[in-house]
């Protein structure tokens, strides 16, 4: 069999593997150092944390959570649209009762205070914990406590580089020895 196929195919294999599993993830876990978010009194929807590219999270300076990126105005018990909301902690994700925002603090959002949740960003299948800090009323004012995507080494240039030169020495050390015999 033709030994440049074979290293092709080989190198063609590995980069397909590790680029799968940084891509093809199903669930994903946000389990990383904690961060804060803090949400002043008065600014309206102009502060926000960008979870994701797809989930924004604001206050205006009434209502409850919208998702900046996906809608204008809070809805009741749809906001924040793309997100579903549990009490619980992280490690138990898969076992929860999600619901919505307002759904889940009852309609009574100071409740929710100090209480640790999970919160399911629905279609990148993120889930990530989150603790309200403070809740103001008038005035939007908010704040919380939540997990970052874990720190995950990409694989350098370099490394794929050498991972694919020990594969090209190889079929050209056997493509020597076959030459020879």
């Amino acid at each position: 069999m033709n030994t440049k196929f074979i290293f092709l195919s080989r190198v063609g294999l590995v980069l397909l593997a590790l680029t799968s599993s940084c891509w093809a993830q199903g669930v994903i876990l946000w389990s990383g150092p904690t961060t804060g978010f803090n949400h002043p009194s008065g600014v309206g929807t102009s502060v926000w944390d960008p979870l994701t590219p797809g989930v924004w999270l604001t206050r205006d300076l009434t209502h409850g959570l919208v998702n900046s990126k996906a809608e204008a105005d809070y809805t009741h018990f749809f906001s924040p649209q793309g997100t579903e909301w549990a009490y619980g902690a992280l490690a138990e994700y898969s076992s929860l009762g999600y619901t919505d925002w307002e759904d889940w603090n009852g309609q009574k959002p100071l409740t929710m205070v100090g209480k640790s949740a999970v919160v399911h960003l629905i279609t990148e299948n993120i889930y990530l914990s989150l603790t309200f800090t403070s809740w103001g009323g008038t005035g939007g004012g908010y704040s919380y406590t939540r997990s970052t995507p874990n720190p995950v080494p990409e694989p350098s240039t370099f490394a794929l580089f050498g991972l694919a030169g020990l594969f090209l020495r190889s079929a050209l050390h056997r493509e020597v020895k076959a030459g020879s015999a």
